[in-house]
């Protein structure tokens, strides 16, 4: 015969699939980048906000430096699933040649990095 000695209950925690990468895009830039998507979740606004108020900032100060990716940001882009970013020497802060890139459908995450030899990596995430 047996006896309960406890009852535990039982909590099933629900985990979202993991983010993915859908795509990696590549191009080549000078020393410095900014994206903006159509929105960007801005942590100063605790909410989404057109990408030119708080665009992604990429600026190589040292070409021989290891690259490392911006932090992932949340983004809406257009129906076309097109962001414009702008490559130049103060492209970070203002100016630059603007470009166009788009991401996968689905996609609602970027990230960058602007490595040596000029190889500006953007990708394109799935959470």
């Amino acid at each position: 015969m047996y006896r309960i000695l406890a009852v535990i209950p039982l909590l099933v925690v629900a985990q979202p699939a993991h983010a993915r990468v859908l795509e990696s895009l590549t191009d080549r830039c000078s020393t410095s980048v900014r994206i903006e998507p159509s929105l960007i979740f801005s942590q100063t606004h605790s909410g989404m906000v057109p990408g030119s108020q708080d665009p992604i900032r990429l600026h190589r100060t040292s070409p021989a430096g290891p690259p490392t990716f911006s932090a992932k940001r949340t983004v809406g882009l257009t129906s076309a699933h097109h962001f414009k970013w702008f490559c130049g020497p103060n492209a970070h802060n203002s100016g630059g040649t603007q470009e166009q890139s788009r991401c996968p459908p689905g996609t609602n995450a970027l990230r960058a990095r602007l490595g040596s030899d000029r190889l500006l990596r953007v990708e394109c995430h799935s959470d």
